[in-house]
């Protein structure tokens, strides 16, 4: 009996262990199909940015304030319309920057969120 529960005690730790645990990777896209999107945040206030993709908001990250940064937007939210609309949401509050963009994979937009 004590020689089954020593054996099956790391089994179980393990098993707990990996059940707890997740990686989530996204698909890496080839370099010349890489589309992604410059923020230059001249607002002093950090900037959460979205991308709409049929009606609903998905999340790029943060650019924050008095820097640029670049996100990498998902290859299937270019394909179709070929127009992408940007939300930018104010850390904190403020009013909301949307702008929109014809894009095409592989290429670069650059928006500018101006000083308030």
């Amino acid at each position: 009996m004590h020689a089954m529960s020593r054996v099956l005690t790391p089994v179980f730790a393990c098993l707990i262990f990996l059940s707890c645990t997740s990686v989530v990777r996204q698909p890496a896209q080839p370099a010349e199909s890489r589309t992604t999107v410059r923020v230059t945040n001249r607002e002093f206030a950090d900037m959460r940015i979205y991308v709409i993709h049929h009606s609903q908001r998905i999340h790029l990250g943060t650019a924050r304030g008095g820097s640029s940064t670049v996100f990498l937007i998902p290859l299937d939210v270019v394909t179709g319309t070929g127009i992408v609309r940007f939300v930018a949401v104010p850390i904190g509050g403020g009013p909301t920057v949307i702008e929109e963009y014809p894009m095409r994979p592989g290429e670069e937009v650059t928006i500018f969120i101006p000083p308030a």
